[in-house]
Parts: structure tokens; sequence; C-alpha cells
């Protein structure tokens, strides 16, 4: 309450403060921690590894491994474009996905961007923020980078989801 003149009341004064709520970072502590733990990974482990990665697949090779593991994602971006009802979109992600398959050798060659076909990016979080689940909150989480809580189970039903994480190969450990 105030009195006449625009002074506060003593029992105004002595109140809490009323503080808004904002939508703050409520895992601030554990984002900071995963930021400085993604910092020393960065400089003791991925740095050096990424330059010998280089060195081992020069020009041609490293194009071909990156061509083959967007290939690989093509099915993913399809599924998602579908559950997104985005019909004449999915078109795109199946149309290369072929071509780079047969065409491209395996994916080896980008065979479809020669006929206007380019790459798209469609993830899980993606289809649940296009059906309203709202992102949540902010996250930090190392060698995976920043994100929010339904980009994070979004990534999980895409790991799952790619062919990669299926396969058997000949000299796999058998746990």
């Amino acid at each position: 309450t105030m009195l006449i003149g625009g002074a506060p009341s003593a029992r105004a004064a002595s109140a809490d403060p009323v503080v808004a709520h904002t939508p703050g970072d409520p895992w601030e502590r554990v984002n900071r921690t995963g930021y400085a733990i993604q910092g020393g990974l960065d400089r003791h482990v991925i740095r050096p590894l990424s330059k010998l990665y280089r060195k081992l697949t020069p020009g041609p090779i490293g194009r071909g491994i990156h061509n083959v593991l967007v290939n690989l994602s093509e099915p993913a971006a399809l599924i998602n474009d579908v559950l997104q009802l985005r019909i004449k979109r999915a078109g795109v992600p199946a149309a290369r996905f072929l071509i780079n398959s047969t065409l491209g050798v395996f994916g080896l060659l980008d065979a479809a961007a020669g006929l206007g076909l380019v790459h798209h990016d469609n993830e899980f979080g993606v289809t649940l923020g296009r059906y309203g689940v709202a992102p949540g909150p902010y996250a930090y989480v190392p060698l995976v980078g920043p994100s929010t809580a339904r980009d994070l189970v979004g990534a999980g039903v895409d790991f799952v989801t790619n062919p990669t994480h299926w396969m058997e190969y000949p000299h796999q450990a058998q746990l």
C-alpha cells in the first residue's frame, strides 16, 4: 500500500519483493560443467583426432566418406518429412537415397545434387516441434553440443532409426 505522497507504507516496504517468473536456465550448473568438459575433450581428444582424420582421408576420400554418411541420413529425413505430413518434400530424400545408392555407388558420389536434388536435414525433434511439443530447457551435452530437452529426445529416436545402428559387421565384438 502507498501513503499519500507516493512513499510506501512500512508494511509494503517490509514485505518480500514480488519476483516475476522468467524462464531461465534451470540446468545452468550442469550446462556449464558440460561445456567445460567439452572444452577439454575438444583440446585433448577431438582436435588431434580430427587432424589425424584429415591426414588419413585427403580430398576425394574424405568427400566420399562424407557423402556416404549423408546418404545414410536420407531415410531419417524421409521418415520425418512424412511424419510432418510434408509429402512433396519427402520425395527429395527418397529420390536422393535411391539415386545416390545406385548411380552414386552406394553414396560415395552425390549424383542427386547434380540433378538439382539438394540434401536437407530433418530430425525427430523438428517433428515433435511441428506437433506442438515445447522445446523445454536448454541443455549442453558434451559430444552433442547445445540442444533442448525436446531435441535430445528426438536425437534418441534418430539414433535408433539410423541404419548404421542396426548393421552387423563380420568382426563385430559380441557382448
